[in-house]
């Protein structure tokens, strides 16, 4: 299967799958639905002519499904940005006629500073500093090479990227209180839909890996899985000073939609147990936005 068209249709069934609801075959694509069915994620039932797949195990089957298209993470987002009538340019790149692919056009990952930041790319020095609205897209990444003092810091989300300097006072009290006495450099980063290259060139380079992302447990799942797994201590989820604080407030309908996929998330970090435990006890999650132009220190 090359290629899996994203529709409205498609994404509901997937979450009847996923809620353990039988499904049509014929709602879902004929290869994808023989390839669900070839690696055991679901069943087939027949009822006289005909017939319809039911979930083996919804949680190994979110994370299958998740492994090939990370943005199936947040069904409901996703749903909402494809149906989105003011951003049809963004539309189009994901949905309508396009189709999303196991493998990217484009390789390589976007790339942003808030100060200039020194980098060697194919052993020339070069000094990374985009101009406020724009940014830089690194495609040989094999030979981008930040220096030792930067640390990298990755956000899930492409639009969040684009506000990064509404961030800066936020992540500049982050790094105060993580690396204390020690003047680190910033280089932000951003991956495409189903790439895997920022995550290799993360592996190469011995700089430190901090991960900003949404404080739920789909959120959690995607750092654990793929870029822990790969990266491991070289990887931070960054988890703010006053974040129960937040919880208390978050999301209560993302929780209660990641509930059954995730419960039996688990970690072996202590930051990200108690993370854990805190979206469990509050039953919420809490959006990385929330953090936009925050210069409170207990917030950091």
């Amino acid at each position: 299967m090359k290629t899996i068209k994203i529709t409205k249709s498609l994404l509901e069934a997937i979450e009847d799958l996923l809620a353990y609801k039988p499904v049509a075959a014929s709602r879902l694509n004929v290869a994808f639905c023989n390839e669900l069915v070839n690696d055991g994620y679901v069943l087939i039932k027949t009822h006289g002519s005909r017939r319809s797949i039911v979930a083996h195990d919804s949680i190994e089957l979110y994370n299958h499904l998740t492994s090939i298209l990370p943005e199936l993470s947040d069904i409901p987002a996703l749903k909402e940005i494809i149906f989105s009538k003011e951003d049809r340019a963004f539309q189009a790149s994901i949905a309508g006629n396009s189709k999303i692919r196991k493998k990217g056009t484009f390789k390589g990952f976007a790339v942003y500073t808030i100060h200039p930041v020194e980098c060697l790319f194919n052993q020339h020095d070069i000094i990374v500093n985009p101009m406020p609205g724009t940014f830089l897209f690194i495609e040989d990444w094999k030979n981008f090479i930040p220096s030792q003092d930067t640390i990298i810091i990755g956000i899930e989300n492409m639009e969040n990227f684009s506000k990064v300097r509404l961030y800066s006072d936020f992540f500049r009290h982050y790094l105060e209180m993580k690396f204390p006495a020690e003047n680190k450099k910033i280089l932000f980063v951003s991956r495409l839909l189903s790439s895997k290259d920022l995550i290799r060139w993360l592996s190469i380079i011995p700089n430190q890996y901090i991960h900003f992302g949404d404080f739920d447990l789909a959120g959690i799942n995607i750092f654990l899985s793929e870029y822990y797994s790969q990266l491991g201590n070289k990887a931070i989820f960054l988890i703010p000073q006053d974040i129960e604080l937040r919880l208390k407030n978050g999301n209560i309908q993302r929780y209660t939609h990641q509930y059954p996929h995730f419960k039996n998330i688990s970690s072996d970090i202590p930051e990200i147990r108690k993370l854990i435990n805190l979206i469990h006890t509050y039953g919420r999650c809490y959006d990385q936005e929330g953090y936009i132009g925050s210069m409170n220190k207990i917030g950091c």
